[in-house]
């Protein structure tokens, strides 16, 4: 009987089975690696040989070069002489040339200069001639080059090195081009022939775009047309359109076309008439296109073929290089041409089922930043250019400070890290680089000595944070020619720059490519420069003292007059003032993160804005159902959003649904999902749609002055105390503010004793947290933007009679509208944007501006519901509606009432516990939400590019380029409107701002002030002085009145006078922006509040508000601005520098009229628009104005409207 073998004895078996096998490969692996070393060695052996041989007939061409360059030299000189003898006698014998009239040089495009090579040259002479001209500032291009190396004396034996075509744009990109050159052959035995192209180094022209057939821009689309002559596709996808009239069922389906149309490196997703060839190889098909100038066929393959139907580029659009294909018959191209001619119509966008239906879900990524984070801070001296260089830079790392912020001063100036420049150092280049005499040291300065200090910290990524480095500090490490990798730039400043890190060690180096995969290049480390005056806008001082920060940690003061040759000498002025600069803002970023995590999980690190921030924090809160669950399970506080939850997972308990397994629950989380979450349109037009319905702050100059019945009792009071010589009320007040406070309070008993109370004056009734009144207002109504449809023109009727009957809310829509405010209203609700026309003294000439303006009369505009029923509310009337979008479902609250409700308590809360750093933060991440919801889209790219790429890329759209060092440059570069979008990289996300929510934020922001308005008839009468966007100035008397409708107190919705018991006595209101106040305190004490655009403060006071308001011009002084570019840095002008401005008494004519006797400026009353196609102010005119820079831009600045040119 055979005996079975048992499992172990099996597993025995294999295993030595295994282990045999494992041996035989091993020495299978050990034969086959000597092998290799054997024919590595045999390898090197023969390269040693055919070295040897090499250097021997090496010596052999040295001893005959000579020779041969010798008679290859004497054989020029003779070939020169024949040559200019030979010309001498052309020229004598040659008759003058009659001399031709100039031309004008102004309309000539600059000629590139040519040198031709044709005889081979020496190639040291063709090497030298290039540096030569690469120092003059030329750009030197090579091209048809041959390069030869000569081997023998006859020149039979030689080798051609190389067919260059190389383009130099500096010193240091011929080095190393040189370079590679020189390390294989001798340039002595080396000649040259070819061209040699110099051109100035500069970027002055631009190449001309490769025509666009996209058919439009967003904003507008084209009216389809055809007969037997020509056809004009709709707008979209016209060359697929014409390439389907021509051959139907046969052209290649759309995903074909979208397929082949993204397959392009240059012109991803458009379709120029270069492509056409391509198109035609790709679907073996023939389009020819018909060249309208010299009547030709392109491209050249379809020139020999038969053609029933041509295309043709038309341009007829706002945008000059995007035109439209369209289709001409061959056998009648002349007559197609004029059909095409009549019957091309553009008209203006409309929403319609398919734009508005484009919708992503809204995300913003909240995950926290895990970077090492140092506090940063540079010093700086001026040089004899004004430029700012830096002398010493400080380093503290944060998370050092966090664990011993409770220290004594002397022990945290110990994790200080300060490094200094060495005297005589370049800022320019790395002194361990530059070639020095023997036994020199090397000169760094404090930049570079940084980056190799944080080189030894062993972390992948670094930042920086400096207090505003988006304004100074950050321009310092450009301006020491340290390229960055990218920047963020913004008209704040340089939010974000990052660099690499080329000074890290070898051992930070292997560190973060420990886990490299293979085959990877090496990642280095980076270093990310922000700044913290993006999250509070003031000073370090204001910012410690709102942070609360300890007395003796607080920034303190020095004079900044370090030289550049003394500041190592005043080092005991400056070193421990940049010490406590470190200190002071690590304590307050520190504060500021220990409040913002508690309120939303996140710190400063983790956004570049306070605006970001919040918004961040917000969706945090909205979007994470389950963890309000849990914390509603705490505090059993049943809000809104818990309610909402409740309803949805009913009949199931909040506590049941945490017991539920993870099948269980994904049923409800798709639902809750679905019920908390943003959508945002990404259709382009639909966004340019709601973005004209964005309407910002109000501000309105009413009524040109106040005076109260006590003011000359105040002003005798004062002049009898002070014993002034005049009575000039302006000189006695200014007396006054000069005067101590021990004077002040003396006079401020005699003006109580004399006045008792003060009940004539105005007061400033500031609406209390305006924009997060309106997020959480329970009447505030926010539509869901996945329930958008189209207007339809059959609902005009009933919607014209619910606006004008104000029962149109809580419905949500954006329409384009006309409404007309009659002669009877005084404020209206919006202003209009409107052209006018003001003389320019320089030109001699009239000018057309755009400006906003409150007026009466007819007025076309895109508005949401909310503020269409407020025109109404405020006199006006709703006269047409053109197109727009209703939205079906509205939230059931308000999104962010839960997150704005939780931080006004949070606020009232820090206020009672004297916690004035939370108070503050609060009260900055309140009023930051809604700005970052209305933010512009951002319509172009930033690039870091060479000069060679530049001058490649540089045309028409290129927006703006800054030089940053040698051949580095910033480029923002506009979008291109693709025909298609890729669907596959299609994201279902994105990070496109809600702009629906921000238009309604705004709107109840306005409805909200409103009712304070309409409460004192504010909107017939003149009764309001002034107004801001959360502020009115209006006589004290309205106060019973405002307080019996409910609209006094310290809750949201509500406003109180923010000058308290006090008021103001005496006031010039000149135009929006342009206000004096002289307030009197509760205390009788007096205090000016004023405000000037474009002026500071310390440049104007009372006497400069009288003049404007006589009627007279005033000049002022402003102080010369610093200057910051990329290249040269930060350049500070001298003390005094001023630059000098002359402001004229008319600011605010050109706004309302002019004011009466009783100071009263009412406003204009002009008829702009008529529902007549053919009338200058239609509908059309209208649309038309959206394609006006001019109009769609923010309402230019008040100086030009103040300023008198001279």
């Amino acid at each position: 009987m055979e005996q079975r073998l048992t499992p172990d004895q099996i597993r025995q078996l294999l295993a030595n089975e295994r282990q045999q096998f494992n041996r035989l490969q091993r020495q299978i692996e050990q034969i086959e690696q000597r092998q290799r070393q054997q024919r590595r060695q045999r390898a090197r052996e023969r390269q040693r040989e055919r070295q040897r041989e090499r250097e021997i007939q090496d010596q052999q061409i040295n001893a005959l070069a000579n020779n041969i360059r010798a008679e290859y030299e004497m054989k020029r000189l003779i070939e020169k002489a024949e040559y200019e003898k030979r010309i001498a006698e052309l020229e004598k014998n040659q008759k003058k040339p009659t001399r031709r009239k100039p031309r004008n040089k102004s309309d000539e495009k600059p000629l590139d200069e040519f040198i031709r090579v044709y005889r081979f040259e020496p190639m040291q002479n063709v090497l030298d001639f290039i540096e030569t001209q690469l120092s003059n500032g030329y750009a030197v291009e090579i091209t048809n080059a041959r390069v030869q190396y000569f081997y023998n004396k006859t020149g039979d034996d030689r080798e051609e090195i190389n067919q260059y075509l190389a383009t130099f744009y500096n010193i240091s990109q011929f080095q190393a081009w040189f370079k590679h050159l020189v390390e294989n052959y001798d340039m002595n035995l080396s000649v040259f022939s070819g061209r040699l192209k110099m051109t100035p180094n500069e970027i002055t022209l631009k190449h001309e775009r490769s025509k666009q057939g996209m058919g439009t821009n967003v904003m507008c689309e084209i009216v389809e047309y055809k007969d037997e002559y020509c056809y004009i596709p709709s707008d979209g996808n016209c060359f697929y359109k014409c390439v389907q009239f021509i051959y139907g069922d046969k052209a290649p389906s759309k995903d074909e076309y979208g397929a082949w149309l993204f397959d392009s490196r240059t012109q991803r997703g458009l379709m120029t008439n270069s492509r056409i060839g391509r198109f035609n190889e790709y679907f073996n098909l023939n389009i020819g296109l018909y060249n309208t100038k010299n009547r030709g066929i392109e491209p050249k393959s379809q020139r020999g073929i038969h053609h029933d139907w041509l295309l043709i580029n038309y341009f007829h659009t706002p945008d000059y290089h995007i035109g439209h294909y369209c289709l001409i018959s061959n056998k009648q191209r002349g007559i197609a041409l004029e059909r095409i001619k009549d019957n091309y119509k553009v008209v203006y966008k409309n929403p319609t089922l398919e734009n508005v239906k484009e919708l992503k879900m809204f995300n913003t990524p909240t995950n926290p930043n895990k970077s090492n984070v140092y506090i940063f801070d540079f010093e700086t001296y001026l040089n004899y250019n004004q430029q700012a260089c830096p002398y010493a830079v400080g380093l503290l790392n944060y998370n050092d400070f966090s664990n011993k912020c409770n220290e004594t001063p002397e022990e945290i100036k110990k994790l200080t890290k300060i490094l200094i420049s060495d005297r005589g150092c370049d800022f320019q280049t790395d002194g361990d680089k530059v070639d020095r005499a023997e036994g020199s040291q090397p000169k760094v300065d404090c930049v570079r000595k940084m980056f190799k200090y944080l080189g030894t910290v062993r972390s992948k990524g670094i930042v920086l944070i400096a207090h505003n480095s988006s304004r100074f500090d950050s321009y310092i490490p450009l301006f020491c020619n340290i390229k960055p990798i990218k920047i963020l730039k913004t008209p704040r400043g340089i939010l974000s720059i990052t660099f690499v890190n080329d000074y890290a060690s070898k051992e930070v180096s292997a560190f973060i490519n420990k886990d490299k995969k293979k085959n990877h290049k090496d990642s280095k480390q980076t270093i990310t420069m922000l700044c913290s005056y993006q999250h509070a806008s003031m000073s370090l001082k204001k910012f410690c003292s709102s942070m609360t920060i300890r007395e003796d940690l607080r920034k303190t003061s020095m004079v900044h007059d370090i030289t550049e040759h003394d500041y190592l000498e005043r080092m005991d002025e400056w070193y421990e003032y940049l010490q406590f600069d470190l200190i002071s803002l690590c304590a307050c970023i520190h504060k500021y993160n220990e409040i913002a995590y508690e309120i939303g999980g996140m710190t400063m690190f983790d956004t570049l804005t306070c605006s970001s921030l919040t918004l961040k924090c917000w969706f945090k809160d909205f979007v994470r159902v389950e963890d309000k669950m849990k914390q509603y399970l705490k505090t059993e506080e049943k809000t809104n959003y818990i309610k909402k939850v409740e309803e949805i997972i009913s009949p199931l308990k909040i506590e049941d649904y945490f017991d539920l397994s993870k099948l269980e629950k994904a049923k409800y989380q798709t639902l809750l999902r679905k019920e908390f979450s943003v959508h945002s349109h990404t259709n382009p037009y639909i966004r340019r749609f709601m973005r004209d319905a964005v309407k910002g702050g109000r501000v309105f100059a009413l009524i040109n002055k106040y005076e109260s019945d006590c003011f000359q009792t105040i002003v005798d009071v004062v002049k009898a105390h002070l014993k002034t010589p005049t009575s000039d009320p302006c000189e006695v007040i200014s007396s006054y503010l000069k005067s101590d406070m021990e004077e002040k309070k003396k006079i401020a008993i005699k003006l109580k004793k004399q006045l008792g109370t003060v009940s004539d004056c105005l007061m400033n009734f500031d609406g209390v947290s305006l924009y997060p009144s309106a997020m959480s207002d329970k009447d505030s109504e926010y539509p869901r933007a996945e329930t958008a449809r189209v207007f339809d023109i059959s609902e005009e009727k009933d919607f014209l009679a619910q606006f004008n009957s104000q029962t149109f809310r809580p419905k949500t829509a954006v329409l384009k509208i006309m409404y007309e405010n009659p002669n009877t209203v005084f404020l209206q609700h919006l202003p209009s944007k409107d052209k006018e026309k003001f003389y320019n003294p320089e030109t001699k000439a009239n000018e057309t501006k755009t400006l906003n303006r409150f007026r009466n009369g007819k007025v076309i505009d895109t508005l949401c519901s909310v503020d269409i029923q407020e025109i109404v509310r405020m006199g006006g009337k709703i006269l047409k509606i053109y197109s727009g979008i209703v939205y079906e479902k509205n939230y059931d609250f308000s999104p962010f009432q839960n997150y704005i409700t939780n931080l006004f308590e949070m606020r009232k809360v820090f206020k009672k516990e004297n916690n004035e750093a939370g108070s503050e933060l609060v009260k900055t991440l309140l009023n930051s939400l809604y700005g970052k919801t209305v933010q512009r889209d951002i319509t172009f790219t930033t690039h870091l590019w060479n000069l060679q790429t530049l001058k490649t890329e540089y045309d028409d759209t290129i927006k703006s380029y800054e030089k940053i060092c040698d051949d580095l440059y910033y480029v923002e570069k506009n979008k291109d409107t693709q025909e298609y979008v890729d669907e596959e990289e299609e994201s279902p996300i994105t990070s496109l701002c809600p702009a629906q929510l921000g238009i309604f934020i705004l709107a109840h922001s306005r409805r909200i002030m409103n009712n304070f308005i309409t409460s004192i008839e504010g909107s017939k009468t003149p009764e309001i002085y002034y107004g801001d966007t959360d502020s009115l100035y209006i006589h004290k008397k309205h106060w019973d009145t405002l307080n019996k409708n409910g609209h006094v107190g310290n809750n949201l919705s509500q406003g109180k006078n923010d000058y308290g018991e006090g008021g103001i006595i005496f006031g010039y209101f000149i135009a929006p922006k342009i206000k004096y106040c002289l307030l009197l305190k509760d205390d009788f004490i007096m205090e000016e509040k004023k405000t000037f655009k474009g002026c500071a403060n310390d440049k104007i006071n009372f006497a400069s508000f009288k003049t404007l308001y006589d009627g007279q011009s005033i000049k002022v002084n402003n102080n010369a601005p610093w200057k910051r570019s990329f290249e040269g840095g930060i350049t500070i002008p001298q003390s005094g520098s001023t630059i000098s401005k002359t402001y004229t008494s008319t600011i605010n004519t050109f706004k309302r009229e002019k004011p009466d006797k009783n100071g009263v400026m009412k406003p204009f009353f002009k008829n702009y628009f008529d529902d007549k196609p053919q009338h200058e102010h239609s509908i059309e005119y209208y649309n038309s104005l959206l394609f006006d820079v001019d109009y769609n831009c923010f309402e230019f600045d008040i100086d030009e409207l103040a300023l008198e040119k001279n």
